[in-house]
């Protein structure tokens, strides 16, 4: 039984690129750290005799990992953009467009659905920390994608933290379709296009204009970064450097991106530094993983894109692994150190993770990465049926 049970992802078309897996891994393990940090500073932060100190280091060292938001965005936008790039760069198959948003809706409302009623139980009936009554509201308006714009870009959903997100991605999934015409260009004016799109939104437009709400507008720069890419990958568009060259700049790249502050004194107000470098960084830390052959390969290594392929389950689920294990996880000090208890409790974290989304992943998200998965799931209950009967 135990040979049968693969973790790797299951693509629709069959073109696997185990590298931006590996991206994934690298988004997923950033969030993944950015909360845990949020937890060390509910749970114990102050009771440690080096708490302070090691806390400051801990916390430059992750306090930026909600960057791996903005990572997943570009490689929505990568992923996206491959079929449409393919069908007018390369006179490839022609995308229907209600084929495409048929499989949007098939391969990510299952597992969402049912994270969120997961959740939802979870917190009225089992962890009793919010009302049926409380609750239900926050749980339709995550189920529409509509929660960003009922409460506030300030307010996070209730029944799931991490939802926000998948309601900008769903507003890039309707979005999307048109924006790829610009693949019909000629190179320089739709390359030129993309460019400018993401200078004007990442540059100009938050700084003229700030909606009460979260929306695509506030992280168009990387999704059309991503579509860029895209672009660049079908073309085969590289910049040949040597192998160590490419390390190098990798390397740097990587920490700029977690390193990299918000502002500078100075500077301008709220996140101005970050709104201007952060798309261009992280565009370039992804086109060097597409064309660096050590990267690629560096990427692609064993649980590194098998954990990246989970990605969307261990996002959806996470918070809530969080609250399950971490009065266990936190009830004892393991040593007489801030750091290093913090690092073994991350590792424990890690483990209680892989088992419970990896156990989602495999009953949930994986069939439904088969685009006929629901004609499978019809056929097997009707073949029951006609059994019994």
């Amino acid at each position: 039984m135990f040979n049968k049970i693969s973790f790797r992802r299951v693509t629709s078309s069959g073109n696997y690129i185990p590298e931006v897996d590996g991206l994934r891994f690298v988004a997923i393990m950033s969030v993944f750290i950015y909360h845990f940090t949020q937890l060390v500073v509910e749970k114990n932060r102050f009771t440690y005799h080096d708490s302070k100190e090691s806390y400051r280091a801990f916390y430059q060292l992750s306090g930026h990992g909600n960057r791996g938001v903005e990572l997943f965005f570009m490689i929505s936008g990568f992923i996206l953009a491959m079929p449409f790039a393919k069908q007018y760069l390369l006179g490839g198959k022609r995308i229907a467009i209600k084929e495409y948003f048929f499989r949007r809706i098939t391969r990510i409302e299952p597992p969402y659905i049912v994270s969120l009623v997961i959740c939802f139980i979870a917190k009225v009936y089992i962890a009793r920390s919010e009302t049926f009554s409380q609750l239900i509201p926050h749980f339709f308006a995550s189920v529409f994608y509509i929660h960003n714009f009922i409460y506030g870009r300030n307010s996070l959903p209730l029944v799931n933290g991490v939802a926000w997100s998948l309601e900008i991605e769903v507003q890039f999934y309707l979005l999307a379709p048109f924006l790829f015409r610009m693949f019909s260009l000629p190179q320089v004016w739709r390359r030129t296009l993309m460019v400018v799109t993401a200078v004007l939104f990442s540059v100009i437009f938050p700084h003229l204009i700030i909606l009460p709400f979260k929306s695509i507008l506030d992280f168009i720069p990387y999704f059309i970064l991503g579509c860029l890419l895209a672009d660049f990958y079908i073309s085969e568009t590289k910049v040949n450097m040597s192998g160590i060259f490419q390390l190098i700049i990798f390397f740097i790249l990587f920490c700029s991106i977690w390193l990299l502050p918000n502002n500078l004194v100075g500077f301008g107000n709220n996140e101005q530094l970050k709104d201007l470098l952060l798309p261009w960084i992280l565009f370039l830390f992804f086109y060097m993983v597409l064309f660096s052959t050590k990267l690629k390969i560096l990427m692609s290594k064993g649980f590194i894109p098998v954990v990246g392929g989970m990605c969307y389950s261990i996002y959806l689920m996470h918070l809530r692994v969080f609250s399950m294990t971490g009065k266990m996880v936190f009830s004892h000090k393991l040593t007489n150190y801030f750091a290093l208890d913090s690092l073994l409790q991350l590792v424990l974290m890690i483990l209680f993770n892989v088992l419970i989304c990896g156990a989602f992943f495999l009953a949930i998200e994986q069939p439904c990465m088969n685009k006929f998965w629901y004609i499978n799931l019809k056929n097997k209950l009707l073949g029951k049926s006609s059994a019994n009967n």
